[in-house]
Order: structure tokens, then sequence, then C-alpha cells
């Protein structure tokens, strides 16, 4: 699957980064199964881009469980 437009707007989210908050607030607030399911939505290049965002911003996050 790819996170597109009409995805992001359902989100009401206006960019591909606030989906990438989206899901670490998510793990912040223990929503595991959440976190999974919206990486899951995301194609290999924004998966990515996605390790690269939590690097950059230096984001604590644990990977467990994703694949």
């Amino acid at each position: 699957m790819v996170i597109g437009k009409k995805t992001l707007k359902d989100y009401e989210f206006k960019t591909i980064e606030d989906y990438f908050n989206y899901i670490v607030d998510s793990q912040i607030n223990g929503n595991s199964q959440q976190v999974k399911e919206l990486f899951k939505k995301l194609d290999n290049g924004q998966k990515k881009t996605f390790f690269n965002y939590l690097k950059i911003m230096e984001c604590s996050f644990d990977y467990t469980g994703l694949y």
C-alpha cells in the first residue's frame, strides 16, 4: 500500500510528516496495534523515509513488532 494525498486528506494531514508524527504519537500513547497498522500502510520507500525522519527528529521509537 502507499500513503497518498487521499489518505492524508482522510486523516486530515497536510504532509507525510504529519502521518509519521501520528505513528510516533500512537506509540507514545501505547497504541502498538495502531502503530503496526499505520506502518503497514507505508510502501517500502515511505518506510525508509520514515526511518530517516525518526533519525533526523531524534525520536525514540521501538521498532519491535513492526514487521
